[in-house]
């Protein structure tokens, strides 16, 4: 439930230094370590000065002030997949569970997170916009630096037209309907058949945890 309607838990969740019982709750909850719950603590503190509630555009500018390169679209997508019970808003615990999708466990326990953070219209379809927007969104947080490798690409190739042409690639063989957009099925094959995918999304994890110092 929504810690912050708990007088007690959410007492723990709003001082300024977690209470142990907190940390306990967080660590069964979220399975993150205590570390990394104190640093997620400090994190959430510097992007809500004074509330213990984080909103969309706080969680925008927040990520903003961390050097993440990432679109708008993309950025609020993340915040969707936290904002489990749509109210615009998010509590520590949310924000704990959010950010533990995408390091527990490697592609196998964050794949159907990162389909969410992908499908930013949020309809269980990924278009190749939004495949492209997302691909592009974290490639340029983390350069792309497996993608050129993979590729063979060169520093001043146009990284735009290669990614739209390999996401192209990709719906040719695993649209099979021909909808124009992969269901969470189609995606799930696709990265588990090819490399070079499969990779861009552990990056995509990767730039997620990054973003939070973990």
């Amino acid at each position: 439930g929504n810690l912050t309607h708990s007088s007690h838990m959410g007492q723990n969740f709003s001082h300024d230094h977690l209470r142990w019982q907190s940390i306990a709750e967080l660590k069964r909850s979220a399975k993150l370590s205590a570390e990394q719950i104190k640093a997620l603590k400090k994190h959430f503190d510097e992007i809500t000065p004074g509330r213990h509630r984080m909103t969309r555009s706080q969680f925008l500018h927040g990520l903003r002030a961390q050097k993440i390169n990432a679109n708008d679209d993309f950025l609020l997508s993340l915040f969707d997949i936290f904002d489990v019970h749509h109210t615009g808003e998010i509590d520590f615990k949310e924000f704990c569970v959010g950010v533990s999708m995408f390091c527990q466990g490697g592609l196998g326990v964050s794949l159907e997170a990162i389909f969410h953070l992908y499908d930013v219209a949020g309809d269980d379809r990924i278009t190749q916009d939004e495949m492209v927007s997302a691909i592009t969104a974290m490639g340029t947080t983390l350069r792309m630096k497996r993608f050129n490798e993979s590729s063979g690409m060169n520093a001043n190739t146009e990284l735009a037209s290669h990614i739209k042409t390999y996401v192209q690639e990709i719906f040719d063989a695993y649209d099979t309907d021909k909808t124009g957009s992969l269901d969470f099925r189609q995606f799930s094959e696709a990265i588990h058949s090819q490399p070079l995918l499969k990779t861009i999304v552990e990056d995509s994890i990767g730039g997620v945890m990054e973003a939070f110092e973990l």
